[in-house]
């Protein structure tokens, strides 16, 4: 289970903020597929329920590399001696945690708990004798081993089912136990005669069935990803929870931007093994996108829809091509109100000529899919990592990284790519970094469809592994590449110590990125995250904030930035696997690079409906850019300066013009101007006063002038940047 969130706002080497309380203990997960089966993900098990019965698998981790099912065939009925016919197609009924089948003579019910299922039978009306008795077939590699609270059955070192004894209860309350037991391949609950003689209907039998196993007491939970969708203000994390070595499903929690948990929802709970999850949001339609590689004879991908605001999901799609075997899945989704849809990325392997490689498809609102491509086909060698950055915004296009192997050596290349919105390949690939032994590792890469960052590990030496990165900028008709940096070798950062694992997050300014870093002691690696701004060279805003720093290992980080679903920049949050005595779980961490700041308005202009308005675009953030506009007639005149600690009047007669940009850095005769913040961490939490002046005025109106200037002016209200 997804267990806590961290609010982590913090200076460099801080200690962590302490962690939100955990979530309340996991109700059991639904899920139901379009043939009517339904599946249920329980504490300690794992239950299907299908027209041909009911599937109870115990969670037994990854000890088991198969997944033993016992399976209970629909019930038989018979009532002195002869058998009561029933529908044994029935097909399965949910009411929240109770699943039913309207048998005829015989309703069946299974009631879900959290470690057990609640089996029960109900006689609606007396049967034409009393001698009458329930038998439930079973099927499943399970051994009976007697009695023990009820019938045990056994899967050799692994653990079991226990089906327990029988409470009849009649409609006045009146109650007897009475002992199942075993018949070969059957379960049977015989009714005893006085009992029903005397009963007042209708009359329900209830057995108990509780798993047990080696190794059930908490989920192993692995591979988290995340986004946010700002309408909504809500963070999904989507995650592998494993209940045997051969069937994980996919889990999705929500939580609200400030890290409080709303729900838990069951994304894919078949017997499939499902790995590998990817999410993004697309902003003009408020719905995420859940994506994952389902093993088997052949790879597939499949995805399914989640809306932001509620629990409700699509239906489950196949998204890979026909003949397509795929892997790795990642999905792009986007921040502009005009593109309603995504892009999935995955690696494609075949046996036919050609087909391997790269591949994307667009993926509409309703999860299917279109216009699929091989970008990227190697002509010797495999590709290996396929990474593509959250959300497309200006332009509407697509980053992907991915590393290729040579076949007869060791080494490997990390390329890039871009993909429009309808798409299509924009241009070719480019090279990250160049064939190279050690090779490049785990690319992961953020931007806004202009501006793209990519990080990497790579071995740089010895057993030192450090991050890497570069800057890509789309120039309209190709990409210009930056200058490759090692973020591990930057001023602030440790040295000689293993940096792996990166995962990148961006919001149009920044960069944050979180990453794996070798402990103390060597045996362990600790989460750490950094930001940093690359307008014009890397420029640190927090370095080595410690993420989880604990004597386990922790691994698997990712991160994801509100921008990248319509919210705010400068605010991220990211989650973690970590290793808890072979049960790992997930955890998550909110994190604010940008601290406070952000634009206030101080009221310096003329008054009325003749005061001219200024209206500034964009975050004031360290290293992006904004721009004000100043509306109204006359001569115009923009005003950069300092914050006056008291606006300067200037009419003292009106009442109104002050000047609140003062002492003056710069003006400028324009009606709007773009302001590039400097790329220097020092400014924030500095201010500046922008503030526009009108002369000469055109329109009637109140207006500054005689006796104290020789012509007519209005002024503006003042805006107080806090540069973040």
């Amino acid at each position: 289970m997804l267990e806590i969130l961290l609010s982590l706002s913090c200076l460099p080497n801080d200690p962590a903020p302490p962690a939100f309380a955990a979530p309340a203990a996991r109700a059991v997960l639904h899920d139901a597929a379009p043939d009517g089966t339904h599946w249920a993900l329980a504490t300690t098990y794992k239950a299907v329920f299908a027209v041909d019965g009911v599937g109870v698998l115990p969670r037994l981790a990854s000890r088991a590399s198969t997944s033993p099912w016992l399976h209970f065939g629909a019930p038989q009925l018979v009532s002195g001696g002869v058998a009561v016919a029933l529908d044994e197609h029935a097909a399965p009924q949910r009411d929240a945690d109770r699943i039913r089948y309207e048998r005829g003579a015989l309703v069946e019910r299974w009631d879900l708990g959290a470690s057990t299922l609640e089996h029960s039978f109900v006689l609606p009306a007396p049967l034409a004798s009393t001698a009458v008795s329930i038998r439930i077939p079973l099927q499943g590699p399970y051994t009976y081993r007697g009695r023990d609270g009820g019938l045990v059955f056994d899967a050799p070192e692994l653990g079991g089912l226990r089906y327990g004894d029988v409470l009849l209860r009649d409609a006045s309350g009146r109650e007897l136990a009475t002992p199942s037991r075993c018949d070969g391949d059957a379960i049977v609950l015989e009714l005893p005669q006085a009992f029903l003689a005397v009963a007042e209907y209708p009359l329900v039998v209830d057995p108990i069935v509780s798993a047990f196993g080696v190794d059930t007491t908490s989920a192993s939970d692995d591979d988290p990803e995340l986004a946010y969708n700002a309408e909504h203000d809500v963070w999904l994390v989507v995650y592998t929870e494993t209940v045997t070595g051969a069937d994980r499903d996919i889990v999705a929690r929500r939580y609200r931007g400030n890290g409080a948990f709303l729900d838990e929802v069951g994304v894919e709970l078949t017997s499939d093994d499902t790995v590998t999850p990817d999410v993004a949001n697309n902003v003009a339609s408020g719905r995420f996108m859940i994506v994952w590689a389902k093993n088997g004879g052949v790879t597939r991908i499949q995805g399914r829809t989640r809306e932001a605001g509620s629990t409700a999901q699509g239906a489950e799609n196949d998204l890979s091509g026909v003949t397509i075997q795929g892997s790795s899945p990642c999905i792009g989704g986007s921040t502009s109100p005009s593109y309603f849809s995504y892009l999935l990325a995955w690696k494609s392997s075949s046996s036919l000529p050609g087909l391997g490689g790269v591949r994307t498809a667009v993926i509409s609102l309703i999860g299917t899919a279109s216009h699929e491509e091989l970008v990227y086909h190697p002509s010797f060698g495999d590709v290996e990592s396929v990474e593509i950055n959250p959300a497309s915004d200006h332009g509407g296009r697509w980053m992907l990284a991915f590393t290729e192997s040579e076949t007869f050596s060791s080494e490997q290349r990390l390329l890039g790519a871009l993909v429009d919105v309808s798409g299509d390949q924009v241009g070719g690939e480019f090279t990250l970094q160049d064939f190279v032994n050690p090779p490049p590792l785990f690319p992961s890469v953020a931007g806004d469809g202009n501006a793209f960052f990519a990080v990497w590990e790579r071995d740089v030496g010895g057993s030192d592994s450090d991050v890497l990165g570069r800057r890509v900028e789309f120039t309209g008709s190709g990409v210009e590449l930056g200058t490759l940096v090692n973020l591990s070798k930057l001023e602030g950062t440790a040295n000689g110590v293993d940096q792996i694992d990166p995962a990148v997050a961006g919001d149009g300014t920044r960069v944050a990125y979180t990453y794996r870093e070798r402990g103390a002691g060597g045996a362990n690696f600790d989460v750490y995250t950094t930001s940093l701004s690359d307008a014009s060279g890397p420029v640190f805003a927090e370095i080595h904030v410690p993420v989880a720093v604990d004597p386990v290992d922790d691994r698997q980080p990712a991160i994801a930035a509100q921008r990248d679903g319509g919210g705010a920049p400068g605010a991220y949050a990211g989650a973690w696997t970590r290793a808890n005595s072979g049960n790992p779980n997930v955890h998550g961490f909110l994190y604010a690079d940008s601290g406070a700041g952000g634009v206030a308005v101080v009221q310096t202009g003329c008054g009325n409906f003749f005061e001219p308005p200024i209206t500034l675009f964009g975050a004031p953030i360290v290293g992006a850019h904004v721009q004000v506009l100043f509306a109204g007639s006359g001569t115009p005149l923009l005003v950069l300066g300092h914050v006056s600690a008291v606006p300067l009047p200037l009419c003292p007669s009106s009442g109104g013009c002050q000047l609140g940009a003062f002492p003056f850095i710069q003006t400028f005769p324009v009606n709007s101007k773009t302001f590039a913040i400097p790329n220097d961490a020092a400014l924030a939490g500095q201010r500046a006063a922008l503030q526009g002046v009108r002369l000469n005025p055109l329109t009637a109106g109140p207006s500054c002038g005689a006796p104290e200037f020789p012509f007519p002016f209005r002024t503006s209200d003042t805006l107080v940047l806090t540069f973040q």
